[in-house]
């Protein structure tokens, strides 16, 4: 087995995804678009969430 979601792959898909959600959406807060700064929000949870699953999954096999 390859083992490609492994501590590496959660760390590499989190730290962006945190700049998404914390850089990206104050960035569009602070030009009056509250709908992009949602939107990148839930992009970033999203990613987060599916990475998790994703590691969890191959931890169980």
């Amino acid at each position: 087995m390859l083992r490609l979601f492994n501590e590496y792959f959660l760390a590499l898909v989190i730290i962006p995804a945190l700049i998404v959600i914390f850089g990206d959406s104050k960035y569009f807060i602070k030009n009056n678009r509250k709908g992009e700064a949602r939107k990148a929000r839930f992009v970033g949870t999203f990613y987060i969430i599916v990475a998790l699953v994703l590691y969890v999954a191959n931890k169980l096999k």
